[in-house]
C-alpha cells in the first residue's frame, strides 16, 4: 500500500433528469497522508461530491485523478485496489455478522472465487485487532451503535488495503471523543483520507484541512485546530 495524491480539475457533475449543473468546477489537491474534511448545507451536493471522490460515479465533465492518472482510463481492478469508499447510508440493513463483512473486503484480491489465502485471515485479523473488534466478531451490525457500525464499515475499507478511502458521511450525533481515536487508526495506517461531515466544528477537530461545498463549489479550507480535551 502506498499513500495517494488525489487531485480532481474542474470537476462537475449534472443528473441525468436535470440541466443544471449540481456540482461545479471541483478542483483539489489532496496531499498523500492526509486528512481531508468536507462540510456543506447541502446534503445533497455533499453526497454527490463523495460517490464524484469515491470513483461511484462518472463526472459529467472534468477529471479525477490518483497520483496523476485518470481514474476514466484505469481498469475497475486496479481502480478498486486503489481506493475504498465507505457510504453509511445502509449498513442497518446488512445481515452479515462482522468478521464476514470485513472477510468480504478481501475479495478484490482473489480471483473469482477462489477460496481465501492465508494473507487475507492475517489482514483481516490485524485490523480486527487494531480497530478493538475481535469481541464483536460474531455481531451483526443491526445491533451496534453508530459509532460502533462506523468503525466496522472503516474496518472493512482498511482490510482491503487501497491507498486512498473516501468516507462518504459521518454518522449524525458523533462527536470528536467518539470519532478521534478511529481517525487516529486511520492516521497510523498512512492511508490518504477524505470524509464528509456535518459539523463544521467536528471535521475541523479531526481533519488536516477542510474544504467547503456552497452551491456547488468549493468556497474556502481551513487549518486542523487543536483537539478538545474533556
Amino acid at each position: 500500500m502506498t499513500p495517494a495524491r488525489l487531485e480532481t480539475r474542474n470537476l462537475g457533475w449534472v443528473p441525468a433528469n436535470g440541466t443544471t449543473p449540481v456540482l461545479r468546477e471541483i478542483t483539489l489537491s489532496v496531499a498523500a497522508r492526509s486528512v481531508v474534511g468536507i462540510t456543506s448545507g447541502c446534503a445533497f451536493e455533499q453526497a454527490a461530491l463523495m460517490h464524484l471522490l469515491g470513483g461511484m460515479m462518472p463526472p459529467s465533465c472534468g477529471q479525477l485523478l490518483i497520483d496523476g492518472d485518470p481514474t476514466s482510463t484505469m481498469p475497475p481492478r486496479r481502480l478498486a485496489r486503489k481506493l475504498a469508499f465507505v457510504a453509511m447510508d445502509d449498513w442497518h440493513n446488512d445481515p452479515r455478522c462482522v468478521i464476514d463483512i470485513l472477510r468480504d473486503g478481501r475479495a478484490l484480491h482473489r480471483l473469482g472465487f477462489h477460496t481465501p489465502n492465508p494473507r487475507d485471515a492475517e489482514v483481516v485479523s490485524g485490523v480486527m485487532d487494531r480497530l478493538n473488534l475481535r469481541r464483536i466478531a460474531f455481531s451483526t451490525l443491526d445491533g451496534l451503535s453508530p459509532a460502533i457500525a462506523l468503525r466496522v464499515m472503516l474496518a472493512r475499507a482498511m482490510v482491503q488495503e487501497p491507498d486512498l478511502i473516501v468516507l462518504s458521511e459521518t454518522p449524525p450525533g458523533l462527536d470528536d471523543f467518539a470519532l478521534f481515536p478511529l481517525f487516529d487508526h486511520l492516521r497510523q495506517s498512512g492511508q490518504t483520507v477524505i470524509a464528509g461531515f456535518d459539523d463544521g466544528d467536528l471535521a475541523l477537530g479531526l481533519c488536516d484541512r477542510v474544504l467547503d461545498l456552497d452551491r456547488g463549489r468549493l468556497t474556502s479550507a481551513g487549518p486542523r485546530r487543536a483537539h478538545r480535551q474533556g
